[in-house]
């Protein structure tokens, strides 16, 4: 449960400046250990992710050098693991 969690927090981190994952699964989950020897998972490849919001990025000082903006594709993501809705 506990990696399960923090998946969460780093799907609630990226939302909060405005990037959309778009292809949670056990493959994008990586699982490493932090400095006390416990689990941690890693959410990564955003390669198909968005930004949804760029200027939240703007405010974090974050850059997005050599990212474009894209539609949402909704029929994007491993099969599997899309959202019915």
């Amino acid at each position: 449960m506990a990696l399960i969690a923090q998946v969460a927090e780093a799907l609630a981190a990226a939302h909060s400046i405005g990037i959309l994952h778009q292809d949670v699964k056990p493959g994008n989950i990586l699982v490493t250990q932090d400095a006390d020897g416990l689990p941690r998972a890693v959410l990564s490849d955003f390669g198909i992710g968005h930004i949804i919001d760029r200027k939240l990025l703007v405010d974090q000082n974050i850059t997005v050098l050599g990212v474009t903006d894209l539609q949402i594709n909704s029929t994007a993501g491993t099969q599997l693991y899309v959202a019915p809705e």
